[in-house]
Order: structure tokens, then sequence, then C-alpha cells
């Protein structure tokens, strides 16, 4: 039973939408909708018609929904949303397909995928200077947000690796 691996970015401020498109370059990745919301619940849906809208959106307090498609992932796509004075970046993807993955532990099978999202992350901090604040990759994880760092690791659920 294939499952979803997330990766969350908890940012001092929002990432570049240019260094966003050039990721989805590098990787295939296409837009295939976006819409916002207002609450998790899902009300008050309404589409986007670009990328570049986003961040005034966000900073109105509605969580971005970005859904993608790339030739390597049946599912895949990203949350964004203002929490406090930080972004909350989520970057998720269906791993059917990818049965290593479907894996609560980071073993000789998968690592080489978390490796690469480590390096994925950590250009971003080297483009985005002083952007992060934490990262944590999980499967079927839930990232709880407080601006203590100590209290996001140990509230949170489902986490595989942090990078601080």
């Amino acid at each position: 039973m294939a499952v979803v691996l997330d990766v969350h970015l908890l940012c001092n401020r929002m990432i570049k939408i240019s260094v966003i498109k050039n990721f989805f370059r590098s990787y295939k990745i296409k837009i295939d909708s976006i819409c916002s919301i207002e609450n998790w619940l899902w009300e008050n849906e309404k589409k986007i018609k670009n990328l570049d809208c986003i961040v005034q959106i966000v900073n109105q307090n509605k969580i971005i929904i970005i859904k993608l498609v790339c030739p390597l992932f049946r599912d895949l796509g990203i949350y964004i949303e203002k929490v406090e004075k930080e972004y909350l970046y989520t970057f998720w993807f269906h791993t059917e397909g990818y049965p290593e993955l479907d894996c609560d532990t980071i073993n000789k099978k998968n690592e080489i995928y978390y490796k690469k999202i480590e390096q994925s992350i950590f250009y971003l901090q080297k483009i985005e200077t002083n952007l992060l604040k934490i990262a944590g990759i999980g499967i079927e994880s839930d990232f709880y947000y407080s601006k203590n760092i100590l209290d996001i690791v140990q509230k949170s659920y489902n986490m595989l690796l942090w990078i601080f």
C-alpha cells in the first residue's frame, strides 16, 4: 500500500517564486492547478490563475494548494500557509511505484531518496540564505507548528528526518 511522503519547510519568509519555478523546471514538474482556501476545512475554495499571485494571497492568511504533475510520481503537490510570522511549505508526493519509500525508517533501500531531498533543501538554503528555520521529512506526517523548535520536534508525528 502506497503512502504520502511529506517534506515540511518552516521558513522565515516566502520562497521566491523564481526559485520555485526553477525547481519545477529542473524536475520536469508542471502545475496542474492552484487554489486558495480559508482553512483546513477547505472553506471558500478559489481558483488562482498563476503562481505569481500566491504571495499576496498567503499574506492574507489563506492557504495555497498547488496540484502538480510530474512523470515520476502519480500524485504530488504543495501546501503553503502563513503561521504567525513564518511560512510553512509542505511538499508531498504519493509513493506508489516506490515501495522502498513505503517504510517508517530510513534504510539502505530508500536512503538515496532522502539524500536527494536533503540536497534539494541544502541547495535551497544556499540560494535563499537565512530562509529555513527547520525542515522535517516524514511518511504520512503531521508537522506541529510552534515558535519553539524543540516543541516542533517533540510534538510532530511520523517524522523520519529533521534538518536544522
